[in-house]
Formats: C-alpha cells, sequence, structure tokens
C-alpha cells in the first residue's frame, strides 16, 4: 500500500485546530459528550482519516466520561450543597442512618484541639477516623437524640459536656425534593473556654457581693474608689455620716449631695487632689490624713 500525502486548504487547518480545541476545553470541562469532527468541512480524500479521528473521540468519550453517581454519593453531594447555605463553622454532616459523611476542616481541627480531654472518656477517640462512625458514640441517650432528630421540624439545639470539654450543637434536618430526610446537618461550637470565664466571672461576682454584704454591714465608715479614683462602694454607715455632716459640707461644696456620690472622683475632697493622688499611687501600707 503505497502513502498518500493528503494536503489540506487553509479552512480545513483551521476547521481542525478550532475542533480539536475545542475537544480539550470539554475535557477541561469533564463534559460527558465530546464534540466531533463535522465531515462536510472536509474534502474527499480526508473523509477516511475524519472518521478514524471520530472514532479516536469515541473512546476518549468512553474513558473520560464519568461513572454514575450512586445513591450515597449523590447523597454527600447533596449534603454537602446544604450545609454550605446553611452554617459557616463547624460542620459536620450525618446521612439518614445517623452515619458521618462528611466534616469541614473546621470541626476536624476542633476535634483535635479537644481529643486529649475527649479521649479521657473514649480512649479510641481519633478525629480522623470519624468518617463512617455514627453519632450515637457522641450522646448518652442515644434513643432519644434519634427521635428528636426524626421528629425535628425546624432548628434544635442542644448542649453536651464529653469529659472536661463542653459544645452546643444546632441541628437542622436536610430534605430532598420529595420531602424525604437525606440527612442531618449539625454545627458544633466548643464553649468550653467561655464556660470557664463565665464561672469566673459568676465567681468574682458571688465574692464581691459576699464581701459587700459584709462590709454593708461593718459600723466604721468605709468608702471605696478604683484605680481612677471613683467612688465605687459606699457602706451605709458613711453614707449617714455624710448625710449627719452635709449642712457643713455644703457651706464648702454648695451641690454636696450624700446620695450622688457614687461615679464622683475623690479629688473633690482635696484642695491639692495631685499630691494626694501621688500619695496614694506611691502607698505601700496605711496612710493616715
Amino acid at each position: 500500500m503505497v502513502a498518500q500525502e493528503i494536503l489540506l486548504s487553509q479552512n480545513e487547518k483551521k476547521n481542525l485546530l478550532t475542533q480539536i480545541k475545542k475537544i480539550g476545553q470539554a475535557l477541561d470541562k469533564n463534559e460527558a459528550i465530546l464534540p466531533g469532527f463535522d465531515s462536510s468541512k472536509y474534502s474527499e480524500s480526508f473523509q477516511e482519516i475524519v472518521l478514524e479521528l471520530n472514532k479516536l473521540v469515541a473512546q476518549v468519550q468512553d474513558l473520560h466520561r464519568p461513572e454514575p453517581l450512586d445513591s450515597e454519593t449523590d447523597l454527600s453531594i447533596q449534603l454537602k450543597n446544604a450545609a454550605v447555605s446553611s452554617v459557616s463553622t463547624n460542620i459536620m454532616i450525618a446521612n439518614p442512618k445517623f452515619e458521618i459523611v462528611y466534616m469541614n476542616p473546621a470541626i476536624v481541627q476542633m476535634f483535635k484541639d479537644a481529643e486529649h480531654e475527649i479521649r479521657e472518656v473514649f480512649k479510641n477517640f481519633d478525629p480522623e477516623k470519624l468518617m463512617g462512625m455514627n453519632i450515637d458514640v457522641f450522646h448518652k441517650n442515644p434513643a432519644h437524640q434519634r427521635k428528636v432528630l426524626a421528629n425535628l421540624k425546624g432548628i434544635f439545639r442542644s448542649r453536651i459536656s464529653i469529659g472536661m470539654r463542653s459544645f452546643d450543637l444546632v441541628a437542622a434536618k436536610s430534605e430532598n425534593h420529595e420531602g424525604e430526610t437525606i440527612g442531618y446537618v449539625v454545627e458544633w461550637t466548643d464553649i468550653t473556654h467561655r464556660l470557664v470565664t463565665e464561672s469566673e466571672k459568676e465567681t468574682l461576682l458571688t465574692e464581691s457581693l459576699r464581701i459587700k454584704s459584709a462590709l454593708d454591714c461593718v459600723s466604721n465608715n468605709l468608702m471605696i474608689a478604683n484605680p481612677d479614683f471613683e467612688i465605687v462602694y459606699m457602706n451605709p454607715a458613711i453614707t449617714q455620716m455624710f448625710k449627719n455632716a452635709q449642712h457643713e459640707i455644703r457651706e464648702v461644696f454648695k451641690d454636696f449631695n450624700p446620695e450622688k456620690l457614687i461615679g464622683m472622683n475623690i479629688d473633690v475632697f482635696h484642695k491639692n487632689p495631685a499630691h494626694q493622688r501621688k500619695v496614694l499611687e506611691s502607698l505601700k501600707g496605711i496612710f493616715r490624713s
């Protein structure tokens, strides 16, 4: 068989290059159907090659065509899309069987940060191996939790403790167009540090109230000022003392009112406030004046 040289016109060369680029673009876009070569745009001597090129395109198309999604993969994609539109922080998604099918990087990191404390309860806990596990592992009463989620109509909020860690959960059910449950989207928030801070504040407040109650009962005249020298506390005894002396004090401070001293600066009682401030700031023990 003698090889025959086939010459292409400029238009045929242009069509050939354009079509090859289109095929490449279709492959980049992962399109299921690739564009073939139009035989009408080429001379009769090139028809056999066009036929072979189209066969090659068909073979590439068969090799490149993505496998049809099974129900589980399709479910996962739908749930991920639901998560994007629902929550933006630590996200976990479970399928209708309550098996974890998706966790975003933020929640994986959250679990890694809490891993030590969580392992005090779940010895084999591993943030990297949660995929496929059932969310029952996080709950003391899985049956109750399942019932709540199965009957969920809106958003469900709860708080759970695992060892020394505390988490706030916000759960929502995801449904398809037919109203069938396709899974559950859960947003986790580690509130451990916040609760510790709140507990510390509550303890401080309780101690402050206890001290105030004690000072209120003291018969001595007591006044407390903050670092800015503003009066923040006066016990009943000193308030009564100022009431008894207000007539004389008003001869110097015309607007003096014992009931309105809280929040005022102690400078008002001194002829030389700067000197008094300096003495108090450098105070090491008891100062009498």
